[in-house]
């Protein structure tokens, strides 16, 4: 309850002084649900229909649909919610006693369902990043040895893990609150974790074209610059789902820690919570757009979905 009504009257102040941010902000969480929204089904619809998408990786596929899932789920409840959320507030402003602790207790109810489904659809999220950036490590670790040890049954309880501990997560916030430094410090050793198996990435990558060069007898700098090259360009390609998620995240893992310890948040600081909140679940639409930059089939069909949707809403000029 006191997490409830520091954000609230937090807000309510800041929405005193800034009520046109808080409708740009109900208003920019609805058209990113749309876009999330659209984006992920595009991504299930793609790897549904796409038989060369079937005979990928089993572990590939299922985290990469564990990922849309949570993205599904962010634009189908977090976003709305948030949204929701901040037009309640907007509507206790216009009252004459907002601040009284009475009123602020009315966005309580709304604001614990936004806070469980945030922690359990971003947690979900996080953590499957986290998981691809260890299953590309271990490809490539593992090589030939990779398809013995990572079996469908370790992929389902991986997969299973994943959303089981969001879940738990989520739960354990809206009943008990857990401290904000807790969810930082997990957010962080995701990504630390996920950095390591990226640069574990890189070093394996480098060494393989280091190989090719002695291999082939080129032991002169040349070689060795447009092998380096390579392997960065490799590793790039498989960190681009985590590259956007830590520029998204990165305001919140600062920014969240202030805000919660601060007892009376500036106007400045609260701004900058949604700011960086908004930010945080951003992704949900760039994930769906860096899956089709980097896999072609997936591409394709958005191309062939959009194409699909103008030729019905523009009526083409014989008609």
């Amino acid at each position: 309850m006191n997490q409830c009504l520091h954000l609230t009257k937090s807000s309510l102040i800041m929405l005193y002084e800034h009520p046109g941010f808080g409708l740009f902000y109900g208003v920019a969480c609805i058209a990113l649900s749309l876009i999330a929204i659209i984006g992920n089904s595009i991504v299930f619809y793609a790897f549904w229909i796409s038989k060369s998408l079937n005979h990928t990786s089993q572990m590939s596929r299922m985290l990469l649909l564990s990922l849309a899932a949570s993205d599904l789920g962010v634009g189908l409840f977090v976003l709305p919610l948030h949204a929701a959320l901040m037009l309640q507030m907007l509507g206790l402003v216009s009252s004459n006693d907002s601040l009284h602790d009475q009123n602020m207790t009315k966005t309580c109810p709304l604001f614990k369902a936004a806070i469980f489904v945030s922690i359990f659809f971003s947690g979900a999220l996080l953590l499957t990043i986290g998981a691809i950036a260890i299953d590309k490590y271990l490809s490539l670790y593992l090589h030939l040895k990779y398809t013995q040890l990572v079996t469908s049954a370790r992929i389902r309880f991986a997969v299973s893990a994943v959303w089981t501990i969001s879940f738990l997560l989520a739960t354990l916030e809206t009943l008990m609150g857990l401290n904000v430094i807790i969810n930082t410090s997990g957010m962080v050793l995701v990504i630390f974790i996920a950095s390591i198996a990226y640069w574990k990435i890189y070093t394996i990558a480098l060494h393989h074209q280091n190989q090719i060069c002695v291999q082939d007898g080129q032991q002169n700098q040349i070689c060795r610059l447009t092998h380096f090259s390579r392997a960065k360009r490799m590793a790039m390609k498989t960190s681009s789902l985590f590259f956007v998620l830590v520029i998204c995240d990165a305001p919140s893992i600062v920014i969240c820690p202030m805000f919660e310890y601060s007892k009376t948040p500036s106007t400045l600081l609260t701004l900058f919570f949604y700011v960086s909140s908004f930010l945080f679940i951003s992704n949900t639409c760039l994930n769906p757009l860096v899956i089709c930059w980097k896999i072609r089939e997936v591409r394709e069909i958005f191309a062939n979905v959009f194409k699909h949707v103008f030729s019905k809403c523009i009526p083409s000029g014989n008609q």
